[in-house]
């Protein structure tokens, strides 16, 4: 991942205000870590009938074994630090960084009902997966976002902010197993994208103090983002060679919008220390998934097209904010 972008932009905007206004001297930092929970709402297949094509063109009819919605997406490590300084505008300007980072493994046992299978998509259905083996699918996501910008209070309780956004988002899928258990080596088949996006954010908060020492903060965000996209495939017989029995890659563009809800309910520990808990969601729509790829069925070695689908994480987290 290249951080130099978002970090230029960030030094950027924080030099060009810094001309026009004047900072307090007020600063806070803001640090949060958590848990991430992607979800899983593909109704593609995870494992098919392994179909004959010997009288027709691919991409060719499938019936589906089982679905992709066996697959578990895991929960995994969520994260988020903000630091603001203030202007003698009433105004602050803020960097921020936050990401989610999660791996899950699920396990299917031997025997679906004596059929042989395949996996769906690129993977070419020449290979085999006979009800005998255990196979074992890994599903990872990753997401990270920066960006810089300018954050205004408004009249009822109301804030706005908008800033530059550099964000990266990954979802890739791998399928292993073991057909002949004395021979050293795994069978291997796996769709790799990423996702590298900037653009613009847009967001609004609401706040409401709820006690002396508690305060609930309701934000959205979203942004609009320009996406260089790269997929990957790549099927290896460990078995009987290192080099892969089938690839494919392509790589474009697309326009990413990215969302984020949540809810932040704060209790002020000291005058300048405060405790945080935050629920919320981060979706990217329109992004290109090395998991939706690889299952669909749609897309065999002989027609390729990437597949644009959403990438959406629910977290909770808590944090603490210091102001200095």
């Amino acid at each position: 991942m290249n951080y130099a972008l978002p970090l230029t932009i960030c030094l950027s905007t924080l030099a060009i205000t810094a001309n026009a206004q004047t900072f307090t001297g007020e600063y806070t930092v803001h640090v949060e870590g958590g848990l991430a929970l992607p979800l899983n709402s593909s109704d593609a297949s995870f494992l098919v009938e392994n179909n004959s094509a010997a009288n027709s063109p691919a991409p060719w009819a499938v019936t589906e074994i089982i679905g992709a919605d066996a697959l578990g997406f895991g929960l995994g490590a969520s994260y988020a630090a903000e630091l603001t300084a203030g202007l003698n505008s009433g105004s602050s300007l803020y960097i921020r960084v936050e990401g989610n980072s999660v791996s899950a493994d699920t396990s299917f046992a031997d025997g679906w009902g004596g059929l042989t299978a395949a996996l769906p998509g690129i993977h070419d259905d020449g290979y085999l997966i006979e009800d005998t083996w255990d196979a074992v699918a890994t599903v990872s996501t990753n997401t990270f976002a920066a960006s810089a910008g300018i954050q205004t209070a408004i009249a009822n309780n109301l804030s706005w902010s908008v800033g530059l956004m550099h964000a990266n988002a990954a979802q890739d899928f791998g399928l292993s197993f073991d057909y002949d258990p004395l021979t050293p080596g795994l069978i291997t088949a796996s769709g790799a994208a990423n996702n590298k996006m900037t653009g613009i954010s847009f967001g609004v908060t609401y706040h409401r103090a709820v006690s002396d020492k508690l305060s609930l903060n309701i934000g959205a965000d979203m942004a609009a983002l320009a996406n260089q996209y790269d997929y990957s495939y790549i099927y290896l017989d460990g078995n009987a060679s290192s080099t892969p029995q089938a690839t494919a890659d392509f790589s474009g563009n697309s326009t990413v919008v990215r969302t984020d809800i949540s809810a932040l309910l704060s209790y002020a520990h000291r005058n300048n220390i405060s405790f945080t808990s935050r629920i919320g969601v981060t979706i990217y729509n329109n992004v290109a998934t090395g998991f939706e790829n690889t299952l669909n069925p749609e897309n065999t070695l002989s027609v390729q097209a990437p597949v644009f689908s959403s990438i959406v994480v629910p977290y909770l987290r808590a944090g603490v904010s210091i102001a200095f």
